[in-house]
């Protein structure tokens, strides 16, 4: 491509759609881009991109090979489809794709200038959502976009085997900078194929950030980076729990906390004790300060106020634990405590 020949605008909405962790990408904005409005995020990720083993680094440039090309063609005035590009890169890279056995999550790392606040923990998790199955439309079609990570079409009785999109705070400074694709069931080769390839995720008011993928794997790899994973007896809330019935006079809160978990086959609660909120980078939250209810209209929503709650189990859990009303999409979340 003869940048030169680019109008300035176009230089600058190119700059703001390159892969700034590529040194390539990173010289190129740097050259055309007046120092003032390179973002402190973007320095950030180019040392993140320096830190990357070898092997990651070649992966990134495979994976962004067809978003490069097609934006490149499309300046030169001859477009070319980056569907067919990207067809093209999974056939000639097929180990890139290939699912990994054992996996049940994919975590992601969540990079741009302004992180949401942890109380936007259900919006992140929606917006998830919202990405990974437009994703899977455009790889897969929309006729067979996986039942685990739709959550549509499920066997009966199979409530929670579906994925969990999951946004966290993982270094308590309150803002979310890790998203979890979890699929207890397992990620196999299609889901695999829609979440690599995960880069971006916007909001519905226009706000975006970029999407590194760390790993697909089983969670336990996790466990040293956050308390969301790993296997413990004690655990405490990271976001609102929404009890998911009505409640009554015999069917409490607690009630409902022991019968959900007992459901899910999980060690009987030993204790159960409400918090009245969760301390975080200084802060006392209650769960008023959160994000409570879905973007869908119409859902039954027994809870409004949320609560917080510190389980301790009989034995051991294997997290990620996400109890009650939309514990699909980040309340309900539980850290280890032990």
């Amino acid at each position: 491509m003869n940048r030169s020949k680019a109008p300035f605008a176009s230089v600058i909405q190119v700059a703001l759609d390159l892969d700034c962790s590529d040194p390539h990408d990173a010289g190129f904005i740097e050259a055309f881009i007046p120092i003032s409005l390179i973002m402190t995020a973007w320095k950030q990720a180019i040392l993140e991109w320096r830190a990357l083993p070898e092997e990651e680094r070649h992966r990134r440039r495979v994976l962004g090979l067809p978003r490069k090309v097609a934006r490149s063609m499309a300046l030169e005035g001859e477009p070319v489809s980056a569907e067919m590009l990207e067809e093209i890169v999974e056939r000639d890279y097929p180990e890139l794709f290939a699912a990994v056995p054992g996996a049940t999550a994919a975590r992601f790392a969540l990079v741009g200038p302004s992180l949401p606040p942890v109380e936007e923990a259900l919006c992140v998790g929606e917006c998830l959502r919202q990405a990974v199955m437009s994703l899977a439309g455009k790889v897969l079609g929309n006729t067979r976009i996986p039942a685990v990570l739709s959550g549509h079409d499920l066997p009966a009785g199979n409530r929670h085997g579906h994925a969990f999109y999951l946004a966290e705070d993982a270094d308590g400074d309150g803002r979310i900078d890790h998203l979890t694709v979890y699929v207890p069931g397992g990620v196999d080769q299609e889901c695999h194929r829609v979440l690599v390839r995960l880069t971006r995720l916007w909001k519905r008011e226009g706000q975006s950030w970029r999407v590194l993928l760390e790993a697909v794997s089983d969670t336990n790899v996790f466990a040293g980076s956050s308390t969301l994973f790993g296997i413990g007896r004690r655990w405490t809330s990271v976001t609102p729990y929404l009890h998911p019935w009505h409640m009554k006079k015999k069917f409490t809160v607690t009630d409902q906390i022991r019968r959900e978990c007992k459901e899910r086959a999980l060690p009987e609660i030993r204790h159960l004790v409400r918090l009245p909120s969760i301390k975080i980078q200084g802060r006392e939250l209650r769960p008023v300060h959160f994000h409570r209810s879905r973007v869908k209209r119409n859902l039954v929503q027994p809870d409004t106020r949320g609560s917080f709650w510190c389980i301790e189990f009989a034995g051991p859990v294997q997290g990620p634990l996400a109890l009650g009303f939309a514990c699909h999409f980040g309340l309900g979340l539980f850290g280890r405590a032990d």
